[in-house]
């Protein structure tokens, strides 16, 4: 890297990290202020309506910094980032526009009329005031996330001849499932930090003795909402956007193949806290020192994902993906994955590799089904090795991968980690009612034993699913026992998205990685060549 690209980084990022203090805080109070509004309305208290008032000065202040410190960022796309706003513009601009005309100058509007206008409004069109702040600020956050959003996983675009991105779908970019996913969890993290705010505020009223009926009304009100938010954060807005990251931004996590999810977890604490020490540390040493430490914590990942060491040259394996896309019906389902494997004819793949819930069918109690995919191996001239969601016979439903051979059922393997809140709901009895929010299963799913290792011949397969690679201690034992390939599951995609692109790499959030072991740890390179001619 050099100077001035450095330079242009650290420069960007801390006025983007000091901007967002305010935005933050502000659209957490809009939230809070709504709902002091609605208290005041419903019981005639005019208690709840000066406090209302007194958060709205505080969200003012906050709202007017905010756009000082925000004005700089927008400047600095041209003068930092030229060259990118040149090339992406085009998309871009049209969510930063959108949130500066539309929902800007609503919220801004509509704050000043809630700050001075309430004689004027009466009761009902002051909450209408204090409702259309609330939601122009958090319209503006979604318009800023769904910016964010396309950087971080672009969709609905197209390059044009002259290099310059196009926008080619206006509601995909609106509608980015990173952006949904970013947004919520943001925005939970936003009203969570407003009711630190009011509570702090609260706390320090009735620890003083001053305003009590205040402070009991602040610290109530902030206390609710703030645990319901943080619950939310976690279930499901945070496994969902964690998935997402494993999926599409590997480099983000690499510090789960140094030390698994708790040191992820734990790099992620120790930044927190080295900011906020930053932050209320008098002394420029402790300042610094706070930084120091942030940054370390936070350049773990990548560093270890760009100097870890890569595997060492070996054979090379031609593997096939075989992803149909999104169909519901499991029938429907397998028979799209035998007419794609079936274009594979010929001895240019050492394995075939379906994509997750491929099979619908237990195939111990389904021989036919197991005949049908062993003749498919044998005219493909490779193994095939597939992903079966479907109740066993013994009772209870498994994710379970097999490989099936000419001969027939060659081994599987039963997933050990399950999602929660997606494959199972822990104390479904009392949490059963999260699964309204979230895609998980119907009935529970069942773990497996243990690790396995399946032989395509003379290849050992680790048959990992889904986000269990992501876990240093389950790829470490595969590998220790032979695995010289790690299986990932291929996650469904809409048949329309798929069809449209034959790159799978940007296509494919998961892919197969030859396993090592260095120092005791996983070490993951993906080096493998799609053998197929369609997904």
């Amino acid at each position: 890297m050099n100077e001035a690209l450095d330079i242009h980084r650290f420069h960007f990022a801390f006025t983007v990290t000091f901007h967002y203090l305010f935005p933050q805080l502000t659209m957490g109070l809009a939230l809070l202020i709504v709902i002091l509004k609605t208290a005041a309305r419903r019981t005639g208290q005019e208690h709840y309506n000066r406090a209302a008032r007194f958060w709205a000065r505080i969200f003012g202040i906050a709202f007017a910094i905010g756009v000082v410190t925000g004005i700089p960022m927008e400047f600095q796309f041209g003068t930092n980032w030229a060259e990118f706003s040149r090339t992406a513009g085009g998309v871009i601009g049209q969510t930063l526009a959108m949130e500066g005309i539309f929902s800007f100058f609503l919220e801004s509007s509509f704050l000043g009329l809630f700050l001075f206008g309430e004689k004027k409004l009466g009761p009902v069109g002051h909450w209408w005031a204090a409702f259309l702040v609330f939601l122009g600020s958090w319209l503006s956050g979604y318009l800023i996330v769904a910016t964010d959003a396309w950087m971080q996983h672009p969709v609905g675009y197209t390059m044009g001849a002259n290099g310059n991105i196009q926008l080619a779908s206006f509601w995909g970019l609106l509608l980015n499932r990173w952006a949904l996913w970013q947004y919520a969890h943001n925005m939970l993290g936003a009203v969570q930090t407003g009711c630190f705010v009011m509570a702090a505020v609260g706390a320090f009223y009735l620890l003083t003795k001053q305003y009590e009926a205040y402070g009991r009304t602040f610290v109530r009100i902030a206390v609710l909402a703030g645990v319901i938010a943080a619950v939310l954060q976690l279930v499901p807005t945070g496994d969902a956007q964690g998935r997402m990251i494993a999926e599409n931004q590997p480099a983000t996590l690499a510090s789960a193949s140094l030390g698994g999810v708790w040191l992820t977890g734990f790099l992620l604490a120790a930044a927190n806290t080295a900011i906020a020490g930053m932050i209320l540390h008098r002394r420029a040493r402790g300042r610094v020192l706070g930084l120091a430490v942030a940054a370390a914590c936070a350049l773990v990942g990548p560093l270890w994902f760009a100097v870890g060491p890569a595997a060492p040259a070996g054979p090379t394996v031609r593997v096939a993906l075989v992803q149909p896309g999104r169909i519901d019906d499991a029938a429907a389902r397998l028979a799209a994955g035998e007419t794609l494997t079936a274009t594979l004819a010929g001895p240019r793949t050492n394995l075939v590799v379906w994509g997750e819930s491929s099979v619908g069918v237990d195939l111990a109690t389904h021989p036919r089904t197991v005949a049908d995919l062993a003749e498919l191996a044998r005219r493909a001239g490779s193994d095939l090795l597939v992903n079966v969601d479907a109740a066993a016979p013994t009772g209870g439903i498994y994710k379970s991968s097999v490989l099936i051979g000419p001969t027939g059922s060659l081994g599987s393997y039963q997933k050990v980690r399950l999602v929660p809140f997606g494959e199972y709901v822990p104390l479904r009895p009392v949490l059963g009612w999260v699964s309204y929010f979230t895609k998980a299963a119907g009935q529970d799913r069942r773990r497996g034993s243990g690790p396995v290792v399946l032989h395509a011949g003379s290849l050992a397969i680790g048959p990992l699913i889904s986000y269990e690679a992501t876990f240093s201690d389950l790829p470490r034992r595969e590998v220790q026992p032979g695995a010289q390939l790690l299986r990932i599951s291929v996650r469904p995609r809409r048949s329309s998205e798929v069809g449209r692109s034959r790159n799978w790499q940007a296509r494919l959030p998961y892919t197969l990685i030859p396993a090592v072991i260095t120092w005791g740890c996983l070490v993951g390179r993906a080096g493998l060549e799609p053998a197929t001619n369609g997904l």
